[in-house]
């Protein structure tokens, strides 16, 4: 339009142009605001604000207690099934945020990581392993964790569908985790079992006798509701008040005589440790009675990592008041990362279609000009 035709425009016209072109603007930058604003929550402040809605579990007063961050199938993405470095590095950085936020808000006094650390462990050669080794510690910094104790899974040492147990991965794994099968903290005495890998670790003796110890097992694999020799053996040799387990991925209950585990979705507790493997043989259905584990049970953890194909993530958290003999638990659930990246890919496809009209939109006006 030239400077004579656009004198000829009344004055009216030309304001409601200029306000048309003033709202454009407005509306662009609002959605521009907007989508910077979502992105901030979605990768920043959600973790927070996740945080700020777990359970606190209070020691009582006068009480002894001793507080456990169990971490459950991480499963650091590997480089041969997921060679996208970004995809990578996404995972890495959830972890890492999440378990930063756990540690602090739990303030343990021993994390432990209940197998399945990795996901391709097995298979890696040494020099890959070293390389998820690395990563592992980076992602779960444990400098200022006072004590720490590493459960070998199916992923990092093989024995599930088939794939072997090689006694050079196994030794490779204790390498770098080491080899030590039981943890004492203050008066919780922590044994770790597998049941494809090795024989019942043999306590001492002392230890399982003596009623001032918490005696709490750790396993990888699921251990009731299977009657074994190897469990048989776990419950008779070491007589544990509680178990806890991954592998399942889900947050579960399990029971000597429970046919299938029952969701766990809320807190537990404050329960008492009673005495235990003395009502084998009774009907034993909602885990616990009274207030009171009046059987020996297990809690299956749930995993940490979102590309484990669920829909809920999070850390376990238990507490241990010695002094009473009682426990609360509670899971630490996780912000959807897979939720978030689908909303992401929701908001590419919203943003462009927009972009896409108004530049189709600009075309037509300035060849209509």
């Amino acid at each position: 339009m030239n400077r004579t035709a656009y004198t000829l425009i009344g004055p009216s016209l030309r304001t409601s142009m200029a306000w048309k072109a003033k709202n454009g603007k407005w509306r662009r930058t609002s959605i521009l605001i907007l989508v910077l604003l979502s992105i901030f929550y979605l990768e920043f402040l959600i973790y927070f604000v996740q945080a700020w809605t777990w359970q606190s579990l209070h020691c009582p007063t006068n009480s002894k207690c001793t507080r456990f961050l169990f971490v459950a199938d991480p499963q650091i993405l590997g480089e041969l099934d997921e060679p996208n470095s970004i995809t990578i590095w996404d995972n890495d950085r959830y972890l890492h945020r999440t378990f930063l936020l756990a540690l602090s808000h739990i303030q343990p006094d021993a994390v432990v990581f209940l197998g399945d650390l990795m996901d391709e462990g097995n298979r890696a050669n040494d020099f890959e392993f070293q390389r998820y080794v690395d990563r592992f510690f980076n992602i779960f910094p444990l400098e200022n964790v006072p004590q720490s104790l590493f459960l070998p899974g199916d992923n990092d040492i093989g024995g599930e569908n088939g794939d072997p147990i090689l006694p050079s991965v196994v030794y490779r794994f204790r390498h770098i985790f080491h080899k030590t099968k039981e943890l004492i903290v203050n008066l919780c005495l922590i044994l770790k079992v597998n049941p494809v890998l090795e024989p019942m670790p043999r306590p001492d003796p002392s230890h399982v006798t003596s009623e001032k110890f918490i005696r709490i097992g750790v396993s990888h694999f699921p251990l009731l509701g299977m009657s074994t020799p190897f469990t048989e053996k776990v419950l008779k040799d070491f007589k544990p008040h509680v178990i806890f387990s991954a592998h399942s991925h889900l947050s579960r209950l399990r029971g000597p005589t429970m046919k299938n585990p029952s969701p766990l979705n809320d807190m537990i507790g404050p329960v008492q440790l009673g005495q235990v493997n003395q009502t084998k043989d009774k009907d034993y259905e909602d885990g616990w009675s009274d207030g009171s584990f009046n059987t020996v049970q297990e809690i299956e953890v749930p995993t940490c990592s979102y590309r484990m194909g669920v829909y809920n993530m999070g850390y376990g958290y238990a507490l241990f008041d010695e002094t009473r003999k009682e426990l609360q638990y509670a899971v630490l659930w996780l912000p959807n990362r897979l939720i978030h990246l689908k909303l992401y890919l929701y908001m590419s496809s919203c943003f462009g279609l927009v972009f896409l009209f108004w530049f189709i939109c600009a075309y037509g006006r300035a060849h209509r000009s």
